[in-house]
């Protein structure tokens, strides 16, 4: 499991170590390992490296994951704040 999440962590940047919790369980008689990520409160990209020179931002939506190009990733990340903003607003 170490292995495991050292390898998650030394493939994204900046640093996700502290967000991603590894668990055991089991289901039907068979072994798991469960990851869990947790939502980081800030509101940069974290990035996939694919290699030494570059890496790819990715996003999930429903079941499906995309890669954002170019502008994407700041537009992403505008809306990104923004829900975050409507959510502290809801919460207060």
């Amino acid at each position: 499991m170490r292995q495991c999440l050292d390898a998650i962590s030394n493939g994204v940047e900046p640093d996700v170590y502290g967000h991603i919790l590894i668990g055991r369980g089991e289901h039907e008689g068979k072994d798991l390992m469960i990851l869990t990520v947790e939502e980081p409160s800030d509101a940069h990209p974290y990035f996939v490296r694919k290699d030494d020179n570059n890496s790819a931002c990715y996003y999930r939506r429903e079941n499906s994951t995309l890669r954002l190009r170019g502008g994407e990733v700041a537009r992403y990340m505008e809306q990104v704040a923004n829900r975050r903003k409507r959510q502290n607003a809801r919460s207060k």
